[in-house]
């Protein structure tokens, strides 16, 4: 599955991947340099939730329901998992 995110999260997804659920990962391209990202199931949720223009606010309740985790655990991971999307150039915050 490829699209972008158009940043109504607070999120862009950069243009130039593509991805796809292979069992319970998501395996990301970047198309221009043929670098391949794989994410575990909570980085799957994560990203799948941000390809759909989910609030970080709707992540986290998410990621406590799915992974019994606290909140404050929930924001850390997804606030480390966005700093490496970040870092790699996957998204930027807008």
């Amino acid at each position: 599955m490829s699209n972008t995110s158009d940043g109504g999260n607070g999120f862009k997804i950069n243009e130039e991947l593509t991805w796809r659920d292979v069992d319970d990962q998501m395996v990301v391209l970047h198309l221009p340099t043929g670098k391949y990202y794989t994410f575990n199931e909570i980085g799957r949720v994560i990203w799948l939730s941000l390809t759909e223009n989910k609030a970080e606010e709707e992540i986290i309740k998410i990621i406590i329901k799915e992974y019994e985790v606290s909140p404050e655990q929930a924001q850390k991971d997804i606030d480390h998992f966005i700093a490496g999307l970040s870092a790699s150039a996957l998204v930027t915050r807008e």
